[in-house]
Parts: C-alpha cells; sequence; structure tokens
C-alpha cells in the first residue's frame, strides 16, 4: 500500500513539503491550546511559553512557501517582507521593554548621587526660605 522507500525519495526531492508538514505539526499544539480553558489549565506563563512557537513556525511557513513556488516569488517575498517587518517590530519592541525596566532599576551613579541633593536637603532648604520670608 505505502511505499516508504518512494515516499522518503519524493521528501528527499521535494524538502518543502518536509518544512510545511513539520510547520504543520508545530500548528497543532497551538491550535489544542487556543482556548481560555486551556490557558487556565497550562497557567499563564507556560502558556506564553508554548505559543511563543508562532516565532519559529511562521518563518517555516513562508519557507514553505519560497520553496514550493517554481518561478515568480513575488508573493513568497512579499509575505517574507511582511513577517520580517513583524518580527523585527517585536524585537526592537521587546528591547525598548528592557531597556525602560533596566534604567528604572539602576542605582544612580556616585557622581550623580554627589551632585543631585537629596530630598530631604531640598525639603530643609526650602522651609529655611520660607521661614526667612515669614520672619520678614
Amino acid at each position: 500500500m505505502f511505499d516508504v522507500s518512494e515516499i522518503l525519495k519524493d521528501i528527499a526531492k521535494r524538502p518543502f513539503i518536509t518544512v510545511g508538514f513539520t510547520a504543520l505539526l508545530l500548528l497543532i499544539p497551538l491550535a489544542v491550546t487556543s482556548t481560555n480553558a486551556m490557558v487556565r489549565r497550562l497557567g499563564a506563563k507556560r502558556w506564553l511559553l508554548l505559543h511563543r512557537l508562532v516565532y519559529l513556525i511562521a518563518p517555516l511557513g513562508v519557507l514553505h512557501f519560497w520553496w514550493m513556488v517554481k518561478r515568480d516569488v513575488t508573493q513568497p517575498a512579499v509575505y517574507a517582507a511582511i513577517l520580517a517587518a513583524l518580527l523585527g517590530y517585536r524585537v526592537i519592541a521587546r528591547l525598548n521593554q528592557a531597556g525602560a525596566r533596566t534604567r528604572r532599576s539602576e542605582p544612580l551613579s556616585k557622581s550623580t548621587a554627589a551632585t543631585m541633593p537629596s530630598m530631604a536637603a531640598r525639603t530643609l532648604a526650602a522651609s529655611a526660605v520660607l521661614n526667612k520670608d515669614s520672619d520678614t
């Protein structure tokens, strides 16, 4: 019924089938776990980790399409450009988010701390000025 050697020859001859089938298999867990009940069941962290597979699967889909097309690769190139723009945006947004988090958590350098008066010192100076004005 199935000739395994012929199937293997066909797969070797057409690697786009392997890439496409791999992408399809990787999409199955994402489809199965896309309900709210599965998010609760897996927990948000594990669900998010699993669904980050899409960053691997999407380029496989584009590669499958590119290899499948024989002559005019315009349409796969458009999809590749759109995917590159979307993934590039995600990388830049993540880097900006990480940079903002790092900037907020960094302690002041010694030179900055030495030149910047503390809140208490500013408060005392302001109250001294106010008291001086009220005495006159």
